[in-house]
């Protein structure tokens, strides 16, 4: 929700904006790894450790092309939600 406000819109440098959102999103998703029994958790968390990572090696090595950085940051974002979704309905169904 905040990333569309963040980002320069065009990846040619390092979005630190939307770095900041997705480091934050990773914190609060690490924090309920330790909290919660759930598997999905787990995995969410995870992608987003692989969406820090992706900001992470552009920072360190800057020759990622600007459309591979916002397909990569886009392909693990999906895959966070994706992750969140599954996790959700599993809740709903099992009514806990």
């Amino acid at each position: 929700m905040v990333t569309p406000f963040v980002q320069s819109s065009t990846f040619g440098q390092t979005e630190f904006g939307i770095l900041v959102v997705d480091v934050s999103l990773l914190a609060i998703l690490l924090k309920k790894v330790l909290t919660t029994d759930r598997l999905w958790v787990v995995f969410a968390a995870g992608f987003q450790l692989a969406t820090v990572l992706m900001h992470a090696a552009y920072i360190l090595t800057g020759v990622v092309d600007s459309e591979a950085y916002a397909a990569a940051a886009v392909f693990w974002a999906y895959l966070v939600l994706f992750s969140l979704a599954l996790g959700s309905l599993r809740l709903i169904r099992q009514g806990s």
